[in-house]
């Protein structure tokens, strides 16, 4: 049965699943794109003076014996840790909408939408991947929950573990509230928050 995903503003989206091995292949892809510096360490001395190194973790770098240099690498590796998990979030999202979407070539290479982005000095992308996202992102989708509900129903219809279903869907939402937060919407306001839905009807 042909299954779609309605926006906010009733736009049915055709889904399909998309292939869980191609999904981890990219996920790790993205991981080994960004660089994570080593877990911090800090010395422990026996009775006998042999010193042992342990990792740091979220207790031990609050001791107050942890160093200033400690606290800063500290500090460093969480926030690659960040960035790595963003960037992978990131990846994924556009793995789901260039496989996951059924999406009329022509609408997307010859359809009024690009005249009306380049009338507005729009830079449209090159490859067409880019550009499937970049439609989607700029003309179907038009809230961020639109967004998020997209990725989870491909998600779901993918037949991703429960587990780590929710938590990419934790991770998708961190991002979308990161690009709301960095765009504050469109014009300088917020958008309205309305859930998409699953529908299992052909488009109008």
């Amino acid at each position: 049965m042909t299954k779609f995903f309605t926006t906010a503003a009733g736009v049915q989206i055709e889904i399909v699943p998309v292939p869980p091995l191609l999904i981890e292949a990219v996920r790790l892809q993205a991981m080994e794109e960004v660089e994570v510096p080593l877990i911090p360490t800090y010395e422990v001395e026996l009775a006998d003076g042999t010193k042992l190194p342990y990792e740091h973790d979220k207790d031990s770098i609050t001791d107050p014996n942890t160093t200033d240099a400690e606290r800063r690498a500290w500090a460093e590796y969480q926030a690659a840790l960040a960035d790595q998990q963003k960037h992978s979030s990131t990846k994924m999202m556009d793995l789901f909408m260039v496989r996951g979407t059924i999406i009329d070539e022509e609408v997307i290479n010859s359809g009024q939408w690009k005249v009306m982005q380049k009338y507005f000095k729009v830079k449209l992308p090159e490859d067409p991947f880019d550009l499937k996202i970049h439609y989607l992102r700029t003309e179907l989708l038009t809230t961020t929950d639109d967004i998020y509900g997209l990725m989870s129903a491909i998600m779901e219809l993918s037949g991703i573990d429960k587990n780590i279903l929710k938590a990419a869907k934790n991770s998708f939402r961190g991002n979308l509230r990161t690009e709301q937060d960095a765009t504050t919407g469109v014009g300088g306001e917020e958008q309205p928050k309305q859930e998409g839905e699953m529908a299992h009807q052909l488009p109008l």
